[in-house]
């Protein structure tokens, strides 16, 4: 994975839309320390879920990797569910 270009949301590779659960009130805390990690997108949600990320990647295991390392394992994350971006080209 070429670090920096995946991490900070500046290439045309993979992209994910990340929905984020949260513990009661850590959605903010969560969504600031994603900003800090180099995610320019994410953002507080109300509805079912708490956050939304926008991940991209140059392939989807680094995508995977990034959303594992940098979502999955906050301290105040509960669970995280995943959407994979299909370009519209590859879309029957």
């Amino acid at each position: 994975m070429k670090k920096g270009k995946s991490e900070v949301n500046d290439t045309d590779g993979t992209r994910a839309y990340v929905l984020i659960d949260t513990r009661p009130g850590m959605a903010g805390d969560i969504v600031r320390q994603l900003r800090e990690k180099g995610i320019k997108q994410a953002d507080v949600i109300n509805g079912p879920h708490d956050a939304i990320a926008l991940i991209r990647g140059d392939t989807p295991s680094d995508v995977a990797v990034l959303i594992l390392n940098n979502i999955k394992k906050m301290e105040g994350v509960t669970g995280v569910t995943v959407y994979l971006v299909t370009e519209q080209e590859k879309v029957a």
